[in-house]
């Protein structure tokens, strides 16, 4: 330690409790978002309600498959009603021919 002033350790140590004392300035604050993010503090804790949040935007992609589908399958059965229509018009006009 030769070669180090006692003034520079004292500014050393003033700048360390300096940095101390913001840190105990956050504990209060560090203390807070636990309760919150952890605990809960009287609601379901942060990691649960992120979980349930996961869940409904799966269920949400989910529930988009199924209106593509029923979009596909009532597209399908318009087709086949159509057809229908224009075979049931034909054979209408054929029997009329005949009779």
């Amino acid at each position: 330690m030769a070669g180090i002033s006692n003034t520079t350790i004292y500014n050393k140590l003033i700048d360390i409790e300096g940095r101390l004392s913001t840190v105990e300035a956050f504990a209060p604050v560090v203390a807070e978002l636990q309760k919150v993010v952890i605990a809960g503090n009287g609601t379901p804790p942060m990691k649960e309600r992120m979980n349930n949040v996961e869940k409904y935007i799966e269920g949400c992609k989910g529930a988009e498959k199924e209106v593509k589908a029923d979009k596909k399958d009532d597209n399908k059965w318009y087709k086949r009603s159509i057809v229908g229509a224009i075979v049931v018009n034909t054979l209408g006009m054929i029997y009329s021919y005949f009779k």
